[in-house]
């Protein structure tokens, strides 16, 4: 996590006065990312877009929409 915050910090050089926007699929790496998203400096704004393309995409933007309340 730290590589991560770093690697947004110093070499991005994104701010954390703003929030980030992420892009969360509800698979078991995009809630991982997520989930330690959570716990750094940046302000987060979750999306999630739903393609109705096979049976679990309801579960997962369930289980997003869940996660992030």
């Amino acid at each position: 996590m730290k590589n991560i915050i770093s690697i947004l910090k110093n070499q991005l050089k994104i701010s954390t006065k703003f929030p980030l926007i992420v892009s969360v699929s509800g698979g078991s790496d995009s809630m991982a990312l997520l989930s330690m998203m959570i716990d750094g400096p940046y302000k987060l704004a979750v999306v999630h877009f739903n393609h109705m393309k096979r049976e679990e995409s309801v579960i997962e933007a369930d289980l997003v929409e869940t996660y992030c309340k």
